[in-house]
């Protein structure tokens, strides 16, 4: 009998870019609604974590976040 796959949280791959982004991770899946670009999506990001006082993740953390969810199949990232 095959095991299930971990979650993706538990991914040790995922768990540094978890680290990165912390407390804003549910910002960032706030944001991405289908119009913002990740670069939109950072600046809101940045909006929030001011408000927050928290650390803003680079825009490269941001981007990677982005891209993890797609691997994983939650968001679509298509060029404009």
């Amino acid at each position: 009998m095959s095991r299930p796959r971990p979650c993706a949280i538990q991914d040790k791959e995922v768990q540094p870019l978890f680290a990165k982004v912390g407390m804003l991770e549910g910002e960032i899946r706030n944001f991405i609604d289908g119009r913002r670009s990740v670069l939109e999506v950072r600046e809101a990001v940045a909006a929030e974590a001011a408000f927050m006082n928290a650390p803003l993740p680079s825009l490269q953390d941001i981007e990677a976040f982005i891209k993890m969810l797609k691997k994983f199949g939650y968001v679509k990232l298509v060029a404009r």
